[in-house]
């Protein structure tokens, strides 16, 4: 059993392998499959069946396998990539082994910066315990859905229950009444919808809209609003169970994608904009000398286009033309010192380059503080932000509402911005790599980036570099100061 990151990775590592497979058996190459979320449902039990039952000789799964489900004893587990979590790690692993046979799990590491500190930091990995999870009980969007599967199994009490769901439980109970949910009885409020409650509660916090994937009539797969942008948008290469498709057409109105099996040697990948407005600062703080805050923000994603890659090499780029995805979540953010844009210009570093760099640099380390994936979170930084027109860095929660993770780095900020440093510093290429500033989400196709001014700026704000001593550092482009 193989374990990926993304689902894009799981399809292509299937891809890889019954290529690889073929060369020696047909048959064994046919024994290869993948499994991730998006499939139907009897697709899925299938595939767990024959992998318990040991007709399927190898899976490559994303971390929908990785608990939950009883897919019998294995061999062998591959991690491809560190999984984000040292909880997700060992639950990987553990899938290994369970007859009580000898068995094997072996990770291998990527270039990002989380997999490449844990290369350098081995003991760390073996020696670090597992994590504490965090979640906003107060965010509106998960509140909601606690109150309406606890009114499923017991009726809630206005008086009683306030101090599980807090003050502003009445407005969610009438709100639930106005849409046939909840029913005001002599017991309490009990739910009253159609169907299970589950069904009408989403576990990871976004409500979130329903696109069915159709290849000539036939329903391939679903996905919500946020991966068909990323990744079904018209024009699209995209992978469904080891086979490459086309996207013809987006259906916005019926929420239909329709595609066709093709043979191409080139992928696509999608541009993206972000805007950020700060709707409430919650509080305010100094680290290290610079100012920090912490709120509430409105974040809006603009698909602008997508890139036609052989490689490395673009070989096209298109346009796109969507509705925005706009969302409510929390966010931290920064302003440098007025003094760092200025040393900086001197010594020729491009200063939205390394305020950019910084900003990947930070989200990229978060999993390493926050329980969480690098997907969780977002960013966007500006040299000149608002109606202030002041440097600014944001990372914020990708989920509506937020879900604490942001508000968790906030309390930590200090250790986070040095262990930023102390990676981009430590990394020995000279431009910026995967290993530190590059990111494979970016959707401004890592520019522009500096990886000499992210140095100086994580250097600065961590108070690894003093501000009076900033002038006697290093500032050739690729050198990093020590």
């Amino acid at each position: 059993l193989c374990f990926t990151g993304s689902r894009k990775l799981a399809e292509l590592v299937t891809l890889w392998a019954r290529e690889d497979a073929r060369l020696t058996s047909a048959r064994l190459a046919d024994s290869i499959s993948v499994y991730r979320a998006g499939f139907l449902p009897e697709e899925r039990r299938t595939i767990e069946q024959q992998l318990k039952d040991g007709s399927l000789k190898g899976v490559v799964s994303t971390n929908a396998l990785e608990l939950g489900i009883d897919i019998g004893g294995l061999d062998a587990v591959l991690l491809s990539g560190y999984p984000g979590t040292m909880m997700s790690t060992w639950q990987q692993a553990g899938r290994a082994g369970r007859k009580g046979d000898d068995a094997i799990a072996i990770l291998v590491a990527q270039g990002n910066p989380l997999d490449q500190y844990f290369m350098h930091h081995p003991d760390r990995f073996f020696s670090r315990s597992h994590e504490h999870a965090i979640i906003d009980l107060k965010n509106p969007y998960i509140l909601a859905g606690h109150i309406l599967c606890a009114a499923a199994e017991l009726p809630v009490d206005e008086g009683a229950d306030r101090q599980f769901f807090g003050d502003t439980m009445d407005e969610y109970l009438h709100d639930f009444q106005s849409h046939d949910l909840l029913r005001k009885t002599s017991r309490g409020w009990v739910y009253s919808g159609r169907g299970r409650t589950a069904e009408a509660v989403c576990l990871d916090g976004m409500p979130q809209e329903t696109f069915r994937v159709l290849c000539q009539g036939k329903l391939l797969e679903t996905m919500d609003r946020g991966q068909a942008y990323r990744e079904a948008h018209e024009g699209a290469i995209m992978l469904h169970q080891g086979e490459t498709y086309i996207v013809n057409e987006m259906d916005l109105a019926t929420h239909s994608i329709r595609v066709t099996g093709t043979s191409v040697d080139y992928y696509t990948q999608p541009l993206k904009e972000v805007e950020l407005a700060i709707l409430e600062t919650l509080d305010t703080k100094e680290v290290n000398g610079t100012r920090c805050s912490f709120g509430d923000v409105e974040v809006t994603e603009h698909f602008t286009g997508y890139k036609i890659k052989r490689g490395d090499t673009i070989i096209g780029i298109e346009p796109l033309s969507l509705p925005p995805l706009t969302f409510r979540t929390r966010a931290f953010w920064f302003i440098p010192p007025a003094d760092i844009e200025k040393s900086l210009d001197t010594d020729g570093l491009d200063f939205a380059g390394g305020l950019h760099g910084t900003e990947h640099a930070i989200i990229a380390l978060m999993p390493l503080h926050v329980i969480c994936d690098r997907w969780d979170i977002g960013g966007m930084s500006s040299p000149s932000f608002g109606s202030d027109g002041e440097p600014a860095v944001f990372v914020y929660d990708g989920y509506e509402g937020g879900i604490g993770l942001a508000e968790k780095a906030y309390e930590i900020l200090s250790s986070l911005l040095s262990s930023a440093y102390e990676m981009v510093r430590d990394c020995p290429c000279e431009d910026g790599c995967p290993s530190c500033i590059h990111s494979p989400k970016c959707g401004n196709d890592n520019q522009p980036l500096d990886k000499g001014a992210a140095a100086r700026i994580l250097g600065r704000i961590s108070g690894e570099i003093p501000a009076c001593g900033q002038e006697q550092v290093p500032a050739v482009t690729g050198v990093v100061p020590s």
